[in-house]
């Protein structure tokens, strides 16, 4: 169930962050709901709080996996060109699949069944990933108020060719 939950999150995730066409709010405001849930399975150890946990466990996929499926989008728009595209989804799926090696040292079966450091460290990421979320918002809203003032502003309906230019483009601009 969890599972289904954090699918039907996705789906909403998406369709706020093309709303409101900002996908860093979405992703803070996600992760932060992730952050909770990983907060409360690592701080939460008593016997009779299964119900406590297994909200933290709704909380936690609720939250980490639409953050993760915006991050990709957000990525892959504010990249110009395609070159440029592939290599930072090459780089994310590779820093994505380090997940895989360093999640077997940090839920080993010797801290079951409340695997606190394992629980622990996703909370740690997960704060991590709503503070360097707002920066990098705050960063793109700052470069986009930039160009701007340099280039004056683009409407929304605007075509950008990013071949020539990419992201260096002076009609590009970021999505926050």
């Amino acid at each position: 169930p969890p599972y289904l939950g954090s699918f039907v999150c996705c789906l909403a995730a998406a369709f706020l962050s093309d709303r409101l066409g900002n996908r860093g709010l979405v992703v803070v405001g996600f992760s932060t709901i992730g952050l909770i849930g990983y907060l409360m399975l690592a701080c939460v150890h008593d016997a009779n709080a299964d119900g406590v946990r297994y909200a933290g466990i709704w909380l936690a996929t609720c939250g980490v996996f639409p953050s993760l499926a915006i991050n990709i989008t957000w990525l892959l728009n504010n990249q110009g060109g395609d070159s440029k595209r592939g290599a930072g989804m090459a780089i994310l799926a590779i820093f994505g699949q380090c997940s895989s090696f360093v999640s077997s040292s940090l839920f080993p079966a010797t801290d079951a069944p409340n695997y606190t450091r394992g629980c622990a460290a996703g909370a740690g990421l997960t704060g991590l990933v709503v503070v360097l979320g707002a920066v990098l918002h705050c960063k793109l809203r700052l470069e986009n108020a930039r160009r701007n003032r340099l280039y004056g502003r683009v409407s929304r309906e605007h075509a950008i060719d990013v071949t020539e230019a990419g992201d260096n483009d002076p009609n590009f601009r970021y999505i926050t």
